[in-house]
């Protein structure tokens, strides 16, 4: 006991990339501005490819911040390499604003963007279900069945059904009004402004329940298929300011 105080503890640290990790990044943007005496337009256009076989670069692999990964866990990695979620391929913009009658001041934003890609999964539990073998020549049904024991190493692992990013969510279009008035009050002006968000009142899906045994899934929040985010609903703000 009387060398405890001498111990000492100096981990070593490394950061490293995983072993057979990839993410393939392309993107082209094009951007078209134009600006005239009473009014400006910009538009822009971007198309983008991200493939890989890892969802995150600084954090865990699974979009739900749960799991180890594919590169701990090898199920993981089955079917793994795709499209990857959280990058549109196709977005367009175009904004306008200039000067209304009566003195107002208005503006137009629509967004353009292709649905993100995911694929749906299967979470492994050893509780809940039984596997069997896809074996033409089993006489009886037991007798090309697994046992569910087997599968308690892997319990709890999330595995891909489809190839990564083999489906897409709905597309989306929104459009966003601008509208402001401006009093001046001696050196000060009073600004009041209109702001309506979402006026189409789009709806689309955005982030859906994609594990098919959602029973049996801790992250999930439904059946399959079920909503999970929409695109913000529409919305009106007035606000004012004074300027000085």
């Amino acid at each position: 006991m009387s060398d405890i105080p001498d111990l000492t503890w100096d981990p070593l640290y490394q950061i490293t990339t995983a072993p057979g990790a990839r993410r393939e990044f392309d993107q082209g943007q094009l951007i078209l501005s134009g600006r005239f005496p009473l009014w400006s337009v910009t538009g822009s256009l971007a198309l983008t490819k991200l493939e890989g076989n890892l969802f995150s670069v600084t954090g865990y692999d699974d979009p739900a911040g749960r799991g180890a990964g594919p590169f701990v866990r090898p199920n993981e990695a089955i079917l793994g390499f795709g499209r990857l979620p959280n990058s549109t391929e196709l977005e367009a913009k175009l904004r306008v604003t200039g000067a209304l009658p009566l003195g107002f001041r208005g503006g137009a934003f629509v967004t353009a963007v292709r649905g993100d890609a995911f694929a749906p999964t299967f979470t492994v539990n050893a509780l809940l279900f039984n596997f069997d073998l896809n074996d033409s020549t089993a006489i009886r049904a037991d007798t090309a069945r697994i046992d569910h024991t087997v599968f308690r190493p892997v319990s709890g692992q999330r595995v891909f059904l489809e190839n990564r990013g083999s489906r897409t969510y709905p597309d989306r279009v929104t459009l966003d009004l601008h509208v402001e008035r401006a009093f001046h009050l001696g050196r000060a002006e009073w600004v009041v402004a209109l702001d309506g968000f979402n006026v189409l009142g789009n709806r689309a899906i955005t982030e859906a329940n994609v594990a098919i045994d959602s029973q049996s899934d801790p992250n999930a929040t439904g059946v399959f298929a079920s909503a999970r985010a929409r695109v913000p609903p529409r919305t009106i703000r007035v606000g004012s300011a004074v300027r000085f």
